[in-house]
């Protein structure tokens, strides 16, 4: 087990046939949640960016009360813990991680899509050996028309970590520009 959600459990697993380290995200099929994992699911099949952890495969095993996606395995932590266990980083290491992210959400926001859940959990290194990030957990993800849209928020995300993240967001912006 690698980690749980509000709705799921993420384990490590091994794809038999070719021999990859992959994780799958198991979920339990309720009334409640099966519109949830709908929308993770229309969500994921549909975005390909390399700042954005892609699906593999999903299925519902029949007769079984749960739904699996399995996922790539990256390779490092989420970005909290990465620059926590450095003993020192730079200004540019922190605008290259925060242009990464800014990246992947664009691309989310032009595919029509809105995380909704954005905090260091969720951004995770995608290599021990360099600064590259993927977005994860799309489960609060909505999606949203070009005119707008409205969107129920989650309850299950950190209002420290949004309102820190909207702060950073503004510096990158002023940084890049």
């Amino acid at each position: 087990e690698i980690s749980r959600g509000r709705f799921s459990v993420v384990v490590k697993g091994v794809e038999k046939q070719t021999d990859t380290v992959v994780v799958a995200k198991i979920f339990e099929l309720t009334a409640d949640t099966s519109s949830h994992i709908q929308r993770e699911f229309e969500a994921l099949r549909t975005l390909r960016h390399e700042k954005i952890a892609y699906m593999i495969n999903a299925f519902k095993p029949q007769g079984q009360p749960i739904a699996i996606m399995i996922q790539e395995k990256l390779q490092g932590s989420d970005i909290l813990t990465y620059l926590g266990s450095r003993h020192e980083y730079s200004e540019q290491t922190v605008v290259t991680i925060l242009t990464q992210v800014l990246d992947a959400v664009q691309y989310l926001h032009w595919r029509g899509y809105c995380h909704l859940d954005l905090q260091p959990d969720n951004i995770v290194m995608a290599s021990v050996r360099s600064h590259q990030i993927k977005l994860v957990d799309f489960g609060s993800a909505q999606p949203v028309s070009k005119l707008g849209s409205q969107v129920n928020l989650p309850v299950n995300g950190n209002l420290e970590y949004i309102g820190k993240l909207k702060r950073l967001t503004f510096a990158a912006f002023e940084l890049i520009n």
